[in-house]
């Protein structure tokens, strides 16, 4: 579960991570509190005065990006100066948490070069950040830990007057997590958007990740659903049927991780509704060659590779 920049925040205030200042007077900038990306674009983050900033907020407050109403605004100081990033973030290989450091920020990460970017377990990169930003880290993996956290993001990091200021942050909670955390599930976590490709996965990361590898192919996704770790047949018969509802939805991309979830439980639920139009599945872990068999009794194949996902489907 992906939580808002202001729940990020409070996080980061609770660990001594600096924050901007929320009860100020003077120049100060208002975000929409939304889950889904490019709000700045949209219009959903704007800078204001004493004098406009009602307005302003008003006017964020009746918008609606990508599909998701705006109900919450974050008003907080603005802070100039140098854009930095840092992260915390799993590597499923190594099965560690890894840190990844930038001096260029306020962009995706993934635009910049890699000989930009540090990237590392912390005992391997600690020498080669700052005091300030080691500090940082070791106050950001101690979050990942107590939060069952997959990621940790500060974008920008911003320098200054000789401080260091998270003024964005970004924190995925991992869904199994749910019953430690208590964090309330609403069941699918939905968002339209403007492609033709249903994207259902069980975990905000992974839909995500899924959403970013089908831009990366041309692929335009229709929707962000999440259905949570733990999904039922049901819940997942359900997923499919909400996402159908779109009439723009053209192709189906199914992507699941089980852990708590079992792939037979949704390999029932996907073959249970007769699916039409084009569709892929990656369908790995707990009771993955069940859920497979039952897939290919139908005619379906199951993919290995989200890459290999996203080509098959973007290309049918």
């Amino acid at each position: 579960m992906k939580l808002t920049e202001k729940q990020g925040k409070e996080i980061f205030k609770e660990y001594g991570i600096l924050i901007p200042e929320q009860d100020v007077e003077g120049d100060v900038i208002v975000k929409a509190q939304v889950l889904v990306g490019g709000r700045g674009k949209a219009g959903g983050i704007l800078k204001a005065n004493k004098e406009n900033v009602d307005e302003i907020k008003e006017k964020i407050l009746s918008m609606e990006i990508k599909g998701e109403k705006v109900n919450e605004v974050l008003v907080e100081e603005l802070i100039n100066g140098e854009e930095h990033y840092l992260s915390v973030t799993i590597d499923r290989d190594l099965r560690d948490y890894i840190c990844v450091a930038s001096n260029k920020g306020g962009v995706d990460i993934e635009s910049v070069s890699k000989d930009e970017i540090i990237k590392g377990k912390f005992e391997e990169i600690e020498d080669k950040v700052c005091k300030g930003k080691k500090k940082l880290f070791k106050k950001m993996l101690q979050i990942a830990k107590d939060k069952d956290a997959i990621l940790v993001e500060i974008n920008p990091l911003v320098l200054s007057n000789h401080k260091l200021y998270a003024v964005d942050s970004k924190i995925i909670i991992d869904d199994s997590a749910f019953f430690r955390q208590g964090f309330e599930r609403k069941e699918g976590n939905y968002v339209e958007l403007e492609g033709d490709i249903g994207v259902i996965g069980n975990g905000a990361g992974l839909v995500m990740a899924t959403l970013d590898t089908l831009a990366y192919f041309d692929g335009k996704p229709a929707n962000f659903l999440d259905v949570g770790g733990g999904s039922s047949t049901e819940m997942v018969g359900r997923a499919i049927d909400r996402v159908l509802e779109n009439k723009n939805v053209k192709k189906l991309f199914i992507n699941i991780f089980a852990g708590i979830s079992r792939c037979d439980e949704v390999a029932k639920a996907i073959v249970s509704k007769n699916i039409e139009i084009p569709m892929v599945v990656r369908m790995v872990g707990t009771n993955q060659e069940e859920g497979r068999k039952i897939l290919e009794e139908s005619g379906i194949k199951a993919f290995d590779s989200m890459e290999e996902c996203c080509r098959e489907i973007v290309n049918v």
